[in-house]
């Protein structure tokens, strides 16, 4: 991952929000052998919560220290009061959400383990049942740090019509039922200020291609959410995952090393 950047003095960053805990290959998300940098979430639906925020890590100082101006009003390394040395934002973290975050994360490795029972559940209780296809886990990943289990629903069917038809209708029960609702619609379905009475269109073929088109092979594997309140099985067209770093600043904390 980092040698064709670097030949190319391309920068990699790691979209980690979703992956606090996750391991490829022994390795944790973010530690910077797959890109230069890293990012993580703290929203309260994540595996660890600050109750908002996040963090971003990197092991180059000069990243670090615009990292922690940007996060702190464009202010310099002393932080002067109104000492401002570039555009900047009010990304500080109180100190309320930081202790949040401690406790959160003297806790992560039950956190963790909590989720890895859900996914356990869903993947024996869904298992074999006819036209469910569920979360593929690749045995590169050594442990995988559950964001949410997303299945895909009329994955037998013939055709994309009629696996469309077999999603849609799933998803119609489900919504009477009121245990269904859109989480992220497609992009390019309309989009735009709903509040003007209309959505712009954007012309995005390839991802409404991969939002409708059947997958090659049948592969299954194992996979759990949150915790057994939040964990929902969620018919899906497509599964996103993503895999944590040393020096941290965040715009919430702007600690670094």
């Amino acid at each position: 991952m980092r040698e064709i950047p670097d030949r190319h003095r391309l920068v990699v960053m790691e979209d980690s929000c979703e992956s606090v805990g996750t391991e490829y290959k022994g390795l944790k998300a973010g530690n910077g052998a797959f890109s230069h940098g890293a990012v993580f979430a703290f929203y309260p639906n994540k595996q660890i919560t600050t109750g908002e925020g996040g963090m971003i890590v990197t092991d180059d100082d000069r990243v670090a220290r615009l990292c922690r101006s940007m996060s702190n009003q464009g202010r310099g390394e002393a932080g002067v009061w109104l000492s401002h040395e570039r555009l900047g934002y009010n990304y500080r973290m109180d100190e309320l959400s930081a202790a949040l975050g401690v406790a959160q994360m003297s806790r992560i490795e039950e956190i963790i383990a909590k989720r890895e029972r859900v996914a356990a559940m869903y993947a024996e209780r869904l298992a074999g049942v006819p036209g469910v296809r569920l979360p593929y886990v690749a045995p590169e990943v050594t442990r995988m740090s559950w964001f949410v289990y997303v299945i895909r629903v009329g994955v037998d069917e013939p055709t994309p019509e009629r696996q469309s038809a077999v999603r849609d209708h799933v998803m119609r029960r489900l919504r009477v039922q009121r245990r269904r609702r859109p989480s992220f619609p497609v992009i390019g379905r309309g989009v735009g200020d709903r509040t003007q009475g209309g959505a712009a269109s954007i012309r995005a073929p390839s991802t409404r291609s991969l939002s409708t088109a059947p997958s090659s092979g049948s592969r299954r594997g194992t996979s759990p959410l949150p915790s057994s309140q939040d964990a929902r099985a969620s018919p899906s067209r497509s599964t996103t995952t993503s895999p944590p770093r040393r020096s941290t600043t965040s715009p919430a904390s702007s600690s670094g090393r």
